[in-house]
């Protein structure tokens, strides 16, 4: 007889095969027509509410494994508060101005377009080419299965944007932080504008390191030589070091730390002033010879002496000035000083009153005030100036210098400083920055804790945020100017007055304007700004724009404020860039516009890597395109991915790494189809109540309980890599290793209305709609997947799985139940082992094809042999073990006989009493005939079905 038609067989249309490329776009075409964003929110309109705000990226290129890592991890803690029982709102969004897009549109553009095309044309093409871009990235988003009001989202370039933005900048102005000034700033040569310290990347390069004479002039010689007579006779010379030979033209002093000790070394023919700590490394480096060292003079003590010295390339002396940014690092304590090229000079300058000088264009190309090197490139000066100092015999020593220096992130080439008239925020205003400090130690979590200290550090060292950018697509910044003055006016009732213009028109009324000034007669406040005798006519605008992270920074209040009616948000979600970047921006905008920070809680995450921590790039051949990735895994492999890494450092990614997600992928979903399919059949009414279950049923599902309890505890606390790890031992070890094993006996060969099979299959559907639930906020579309094989079956009626309201003060695990059980699988652990050997001596082949014995002189031991073999089917022993017989008694003469070295036991194993049924493949003694005797228990249930 063909027995296996009695069995009770997993039947299910769930298929082992995910094929999520094909799949996955069905069940998105299933979310928008459930309107699946808006039915959520409507669901939980009195749940409490998340907000998550995106931090927006540019709407340019091509969506990268960086760019789905952030969305990826923001869908994750918005399905996770949907776990949580909360209603979460999350609103797209996208960076639509600025350098990146305004630079794809004019490479597109011919080499007569670019000097023709007005600014109102190369404008109208950015907005088409970001609005191009959004778009794009729109699909590949919700691809990716991340949920939000896409329909919906903030777009930076929205005239009502535009318009809050100005609004928001004119608070600014008002309080006094906004201010105009030459000073130098990060300047990118290639796209002629400045940047901000977001806007750079740190690269190994490599500069020429120099130690230049600067002579003292005669009148100083003498004043030293008063003080030390021993410096008579010879020239007398100071000695810097620099690793920007280009800015020597552009020296205006020579800076020493007012508390350093400088001494005068005899170098033979002439005499160094050095600082006293680095006059042996000085001689080493550069080969001189130090006879002797005359005199010890404190940097103030010579600054006092009011010495000069003739700079290499002009005529005019410069002084000894002091300032404690020299250091004894390296160099020679005396510090080649432009103030027109860099920060710190800049800031000694203004003590000292010295010039601002620069002789550079936009272009990195020296001016007419620099003759000998007019026209050359500042990289190319380097040697020019090299060979000049050389023939003026100032040049002591040159050495190649490797050393970490900023470059533009779009050009990739190294940035200069140069000082610029340009527009700031001041940090030091209204003591700005010590508030910004007092809401970054108390008034927001940082996840991890140490993003706290890396913004607090970029803060406490920042005097300002340069916020010009000289290019055409984007905000204005609205400030006028009258006639030739260079003395710009900004107004905060002007600006608001054409914010409220701009909120309709967009700025593209302010760049008409610059081209006819008669536009601004729409602004009435102009009039009581023009001077007596002056007309619009006399007006000019101003040209420069708003940094992209003013832009950004103020959508806290544009979009979340304003729009949406939330201050402050609840999470903010970015890289670990952003602490110099969104999130700095933002906050400086929110507090000083006299508001609390705009965020809770700041969650950052790390860069995507390959296994060798190389960034992801083109040119090392480790990038992947996004959309290939997709067609050829699915995105839910992709999303177990990013929730399997520890996010808050970096994120290796390669096509190693995905294989092995994808294999711990197919364990889930495997996992999951075996309990589909041994659902077939069952429905809530043949539910059996947790106390009548066998107790390896509410075992399992105690071990459910704990695990839910981690993983509901590890989604709060945004661990989603504790949750895969959690998910994957419970799938594989206690589930399909051990649960899943031992019921399949039941499931199979009891009968199909009987308490064990209905305690299991009662169990298993409690589990699979909990574990489905779970898992959704990670594996989206293979849980919707899972969710309507179950809604088929009758399980759960809601429509898709992100619109169930989850239990979350389930029951507690039953501590005592899961120890007693401890015990028991104990007992199984140390049998298999002793079976398996029984299988390589080939006494046995399947396990039921054995019995088991355990000997102890342990009481306790003992008494759990003798309850577990006398427990119900199910419970009982031999079914743990999945052995035909099982029990207390004497090991002696069995087969294979072992010690267990961790219990108090003797376990033999033996070949199985009587015959194999041929149903159920247990030996017993009832059987007669294997050919066609049953044993009594398959008896039992084979008259059932013929009933």
């Amino acid at each position: 007889m063909d027995y296996r038609s009695t069995l009770n067989l997993p039947k299910t249309d769930f298929p082992m095969r995910a094929n999520l490329p094909q799949r996955e776009p069905e069940f998105l075409k299933k979310w928008e027509g459930l309107d699946l964003y808006h039915a959520i929110r409507e669901q939980r309109k009195d749940k409490t509410a998340f907000v998550l705000h995106d931090g927006p990226p540019y709407a340019n290129g091509e969506i990268h494994m960086g760019t789905a890592l952030n969305k990826i991890l923001k869908d994750l803690v918005n399905k996770s508060k949907l776990l949580l029982g909360m209603n979460t709102h999350y609103r797209p969004g996208w960076d639509c101005h600025g350098l990146p897009i305004e630079n794809a549109v004019v490479q597109q553009l011919t080499e007569e377009e670019r000097d023709s095309l007005p600014a109102g044309e190369i404008r109208r093409r950015c907005r088409n080419y970001a609005l191009k871009f959004v778009d794009k990235h729109r699909k590949s988003f919700k691809r990716l299965g991340v949920i939000g009001d896409w329909e919906r989202p903030y777009l930076t370039l929205k005239p009502e944007f535009e318009g809050e933005e100005m609004r928001q900048f004119a608070r600014l102005v008002r309080k006094g932080y906004v201010y105009q000034g030459l000073k130098p700033v990060h300047w990118c040569p290639v796209f002629k504008t400045a940047l901000a310290e977001a806007e750079l990347e740190y690269e190994d390069h490599v500069s020429p390191a120099i130690f230049v004479r600067f002579p003292f002039t005669p009148e100083s010689t003498a004043k030293l030589t008063g003080k030390c007579p021993a410096l008579s006779g010879k020239p007398v010379n100071a000695v810097i070091w620099t690793t920007t030979p280009w800015t020597l033209p552009a020296n205006r002093a020579v800076c020493l730390h007012p508390n350093f000790i400088y001494t005068f070394i005899d170098a033979g023919d002439e005499s160094i002033l050095i600082a006293k700590d680095l006059a042996a490394s000085f001689t080493e480096k550069t080969g001189l010879a130090a006879n002797a060292s005359h005199g010890d003079f404190t940097g103030r003590e010579l600054e006092q002496l009011g010495l000069a010295m003739t700079p290499p390339f002009s005529e005019t002396p410069v002084p000894i000035i002091c300032g404690t940014h020299v250091t004894l690092e390296q160099g020679t304590g005396a510090v080649h000083t432009a103030p027109g090229h860099g920060h710190e000079d800049y800031l000694v300058s203004l003590e000292y009153k010295l010039e601002v000088f620069s002789p550079v264009d936009d272009a990195g190309c020296y001016t007419a005030q620099s003759p000998i090197l007019q026209g050359v490139f500042v990289e190319k000066a380097n040697q020019p100036i090299l060979e000049m100092l050389k023939e003026k015999g100032l040049l002591i020593h040159h050495e190649n210098y490797k050393h970490s220096y900023p470059y533009c992130w779009r050009s990739k080439r190294p940035i200069i400083f140069r000082a610029t008239r340009q527009w700031f925020v001041s940090l030091e205003e209204d003591n700005l920055r010590q508030r910004l400090l007092d809401a970054i130690d108390s008034k927001v979590q940082w996840v991890p804790a140490w993003g706290r200290s890396r913004i607090r550090g970029m803060v406490e060292n920042r005097q300002e945020w340069c916020i010009s950018r000289q290019r055409s697509w984007g905000v204005p910044i609205p400030a006028l100017y009258i006639g030739d003055s260079d003395q710009a006016i900004l107004d905060p009732e002007f600006i608001e007055e054409a914010a409220a213009i701009i909120q309709t028109e967009g700025t593209d009324f302010w760049f008409k304007a610059i081209a006819e000034s008669e536009q601004l007669n729409r602004i009435k406040r102009l009039s009581a700004l023009l001077p007596e005798g002056k007309t619009v006519n006399d007006v000019r605008l101003e040209t420069d724009i708003l940094d992209v992270w003013f832009d950004s920074g103020v959508t806290h209040h544009s979009v979340m404020a304003q729009e949406e009616g939330v201050f402050p948000v609840d999470l903010y979600l970015e890289g670990s860039d952003q602490h110099r970047g969104w999130f700095q921006s933002s906050l400086v905008t929110s507090v000083g516009a006299g508001h609390e920070p705009p965020y809770k809680t700041v969650l950052t995450h790390g860069f995507t890597v390959d296994e060798t921590g190389k960034k992801l790039s083109k040119s090392l051949g480790n990038y992947v395109v996004l959309d290939d990735l997709l067609k050829e895994t699915g995105a839910d492999i992709i999303r177990l991915w990013v929730a399997s890494e520890d996010f808050r450092g970096d994120v290796s990614f390669s096509k190693n790494i995905l294989a092995r997600t994808t294999e711990s992928y197919r364990r889930i979903r495997n996992t999951a189809r075996f309990i589909l399919g041994n659902l077939h059949g069952y429905s809530h009414e043949h539910a059996v109540t947790e106390e009548d279950r066998r107790g390896l049923d509410r075992w399992i599902l105690n071990r459910w309980r704990e695990t839910k309890r981690r993983i509901l505890s590890a989604y709060e606390m945004y661990d989603f890599h504790r949750i895969v790890y959690d998910v994957n031992n419970f799938c594989s070890v206690d589930l399909s290793a051990l649960y899943l094993d031992i019921i399949k006996d039941r499931l199979y060969v009891s009968g199909k209305d009987s308490l064990e099979r209905r305690s299991a299959q009662t169990t298993l559907a409690e589990i699979i709609i909990d574990l489905t639930l779970c898992l959704a906020p990670i594996l989206s579309f293979t849980s919707d997947e899972i969710w309507d094989e179950l809604r088929t079956m009758g399980l759960v009626t809601e429509s898709c799985v992100f619109l169930r309201l989850t239990e979350q003060n389930g029951k507690k695990p039953d501590s005592a139940l899961l120890e007693e059980w401890e015990r028991v699988f104990q007992l199984r652990a140390e049998a298999i082992k002793v079976i398996e050997l029984a299988r390589k001596k080939e006494i046995i082949g399947h396990s039921l094809d054995c019995r088991v014995v355990f000997e102890t002189s342990d009481n306790t031991w003992k008494t759990v042999i003798e309850r577990a073999a006398a427990a119900p089917l199910g419970d009982d022993l031999a079914s743990i073990l999945i052995v035909s017989q099982a029990g207390f008694g004497d090991a002696n003469g069995m087969d294979v006989v072992e010690t267990s070295v961790e219990l108090p036991l003797r376990i033999g194993v033996a070949k199985a009493a009587g015959e194999k049924c041929p149903r159920c493949w247990h030996y017993d003694e009832a059987v007669k005939d294997p050919e066609s005797d049953v044993c009594p228990r398959c008896g039992d249930v084979m008259q059932t079905i013929s009933a």
